[in-house]
């Protein structure tokens, strides 16, 4: 049952489970030493945390669910004018 539950564990957190196993078979390749807490960028780090916690605040209150639609229009309409735009090149170019 533990075993199952493990296996379905990894097979959601591929990304996870990936990152753990070439994290293991680094460590035979470098020694670790105390220098290794110095390339750790906490600044970034705690960036990226708060943005997180911003983006998970925006999602809870639905702000995506507004968005999503205006924004999948005007990405939809660039796209469909960038397509255009390249038929006609293509016309253009076979037509000389």
């Amino acid at each position: 049952m533990l075993v199952m539950s493990v296996v379905k564990f990894l097979k959601r957190n591929i990304v996870l489970a990936v990152s753990f196993v070439l994290a293991v078979v680094s460590m035979f390749f470098v020694a670790p030493s105390q220098a290794y807490i110095d390339y750790i960028d906490f600044r970034t780090l705690a960036l990226l945390f708060c943005l997180m916690c911003v983006v998970a605040g925006l999602n809870g209150q639905g702000v995506f669910l507004i968005c999503t639609p205006k924004v999948g229009h005007f990405w939809r309409c660039i796209f469909l004018c960038q397509e255009k735009r390249n038929l006609t090149q293509s016309i253009a170019q076979s037509s000389k």
